[in-house]
């Protein structure tokens, strides 16, 4: 009997971690979207996309490990799933609004096309 309450504690701790892990991989997700929002908002010139160009990198890279870490997980439940797109998804949309501006403010800049290419792996889909 003991063995089912330590068994059934060990599963549900379990559960409620990959939950855990799941909100976290989402949360560093939009944190690195805006991260690369932001710093793409400060390029104006040849000069400051030079200045942006490692910490675009940085943030492609980190973007890239989380999407690859939250890829390996078991998706959550039904009932944390909705929970979690009621919560991270306007925020999702919203982050998604900023990028696609900015994207679209620095294709009419001579040095827009070189910044783009930083970010490129966040932009496209993921390879399967």
């Amino acid at each position: 009997m003991r063995y089912v309450a330590a068994t059934m504690l060990f599963l549900s701790a379990s559960f409620v971690l990959a939950q855990a892990q799941y909100e976290d991989a989402l949360k560093s997700m939009l944190e690195v979207l805006d991260r690369t929002v932001a710093a793409l908002a400060k390029v104006q010139d040849a000069d400051s996309a030079k200045e942006t160009t490692p910490e675009l990198k940085k943030a492609a890279s980190d973007f890239l490990e989380v999407r690859a870490k939250a890829g390996k997980m078991d998706p959550p439940n039904r009932e944390e799933k909705d929970r979690l797109a009621k919560e991270y998804q306007p925020k999702f949309e919203e982050s998604k609004k900023k990028l696609t501006a900015e994207i679209a403010r620095l294709k009419r800049l001579p040095a827009g096309k070189e910044v783009l290419a930083e970010i490129r792996s966040i932009l496209e889909p993921e390879k399967k």
